[in-house]
C-alpha cells in the first residue's frame, strides 16, 4: 500500500542533488518516489542517471525541453498513487523518519486538504539550522477552516506541506500560468477542505541566492509579483474576503512596500488599487515607486545585513 508519493523536482540542482536524493534513500516501502529533471543544463541529468541505476524502484522522468515547475509537478501528480503527496525540490533535504508520522497526522482529520508542518531553514552547507516557525506561539497555528489565516506572515513553509492527492486532483493541481503556485493552491484547497498541522520539522529548507523567492527581493522576478496580483484579483471576488480582512489587507500592504523598495511603479500601483479604503501612506508609497533612485540598493544592503545577522545568531 502506497501511503505517500514524493514528487522530486530537479532543475539545475547539481550542487545539492546528491544530498537531497540521499535523504530519500531510506524511505520505507509505503513511500513512492518519482523524480523528474526538467531539462537541466548542468550535470543534474548525469547524477540522476546514476541514481536510476542505484534505485530501480524509483521512477525517473527526463524532459528534453524545460516545461516549468508547475507543469512538471502536475505531470508527476497524474502518475502518483499515494494518498498524500509531497512536492519536494531537490535543493532541500527531507527528514525521512518524519514522513509517515506526518501522513498519520493528516489521516486523523477527515477530508483534510493538506497538512502543514515546521521546517529547519539554512542558507549554505555548515550554516546553523533555525526553525521556520521559531517565535510563533503554539496556539497561533490555526487548523480547520483557515482560509483567512493563510495571509499571516511566517505561517507555512512552502516545502513543508503534505497534500491530499485526491483533493489536489479535484482542484486541478497547480495553476501552470503562475509562478506563485503554492499560495494559490493553499487558498483553493483551504476554501474547500479542512487543514491540519504537524508540529515537528519535516525538512531542511535551503534558502540560496538563486531561489525564486530570493530573486523577488533583488527585483529580478517580477513575474512572481504579477502572479501574486493575479491571485489577489481572483480571491477578492470570493465572499469570504468581503469585506477585506485585516490579514489580507496587511498582506497587500507588505507587497506595496516591497514594490516601493524595489522601485517597481507598475506593480506598486496595482497593489495600491487592491486596497479598500487606502491610507495616505499607501498613496505616497504608490506615488514614490519609481521616483527614489538609490532606495533599492539601500534595501538590498539591509536585507543582506539582516541575513548575515541571522547566520551569526
Amino acid at each position: 500500500m502506497i501511503r505517500v508519493s514524493v514528487l522530486a523536482l530537479c532543475y539545475n540542482h547539481e550542487a545539492f542533488l546528491e544530498e537531497a536524493l540521499t535523504s530519500l534513500a531510506s524511505l520505507p516501502s509505503e513511500v513512492e518516489v518519482l523524480v523528474a529533471d526538467d531539462a537541466s543544463s548542468d550535470r543534474s541529468p548525469e547524477i540522476l542517471r546514476r541514481w536510476q541505476m542505484k534505485k530501480p524502484e524509483w521512477q525517473f522522468i527526463f524532459h528534453e525541453e524545460n516545461r516549468g515547475n508547475c507543469a512538471t509537478f502536475n505531470a508527476l501528480l497524474t502518475m502518483a498513487k499515494g494518498d498524500w503527496v509531497l512536492d519536494f525540490a531537490t535543493d532541500d533535504v527531507l527528514l525521512p523518519v518524519q514522513l509517515l508520522p506526518w501522513a498519520k497526522r493528516a489521516d486523523s482529520v477527515p477530508g483534510c486538504g493538506f497538512c502543514y508542518a515546521d521546517a529547519f531553514v539554512f542558507s549554505r552547507r555548515g550554516s546553523p539550522l533555525r526553525r521556520f516557525c521559531a517565535g510563533r506561539a503554539v496556539q497561533s497555528f490555526p487548523e480547520g477552516r483557515i482560509l483567512q489565516d493563510l495571509f499571516s506572515p511566517g505561517l507555512i513553509c512552502p516545502p513543508a506541506v503534505l497534500f491530499s492527492r485526491r483533493a489536489l486532483l479535484e482542484i486541478g493541481g497547480y495553476n501552470e500560468n503562475l509562478s506563485y503556485e503554492d499560495m494559490d493552491c493553499w487558498l483553493r484547497l483551504a476554501r474547500k477542505y479542512p487543514v491540519c498541522r504537524f508540529p515537528d520539522a519535516v525538512i531542511r529548507y535551503r534558502q540560496h541566492p538563486d531561489s525564486m523567492s530570493a530573486l523577488v527581493y533583488r527585483g529580478r522576478n517580477r513575474r512572481h509579483l504579477q502572479s501574486t496580483l493575479t491571485i489577489l484579483r481572483e480571491i477578492l471576488d470570493w465572499p469570504e474576503f468581503q469585506p477585506l480582512p485585516q490579514q489580507l489587507r496587511a498582506f497587500i500592504r507588505y507587497h506595496l512596500r516591497l514594490c516601493f523598495f524595489l522601485q517597481l511603479p507598475e506593480e506598486a500601483g496595482a497593489f495600491y488599487q487592491l486596497l479598500q479604503s487606502p491610507e495616505l501612506r499607501d498613496q505616497w508609497l504608490s506615488k514614490l515607486a519609481g521616483h527614489c533612485p538609490g532606495i533599492t540598493e539601500f534595501y538590498s544592503l539591509f536585507r543582506q545585513a539582516r541575513a548575515e545577522w541571522k547566520e551569526i545568531f
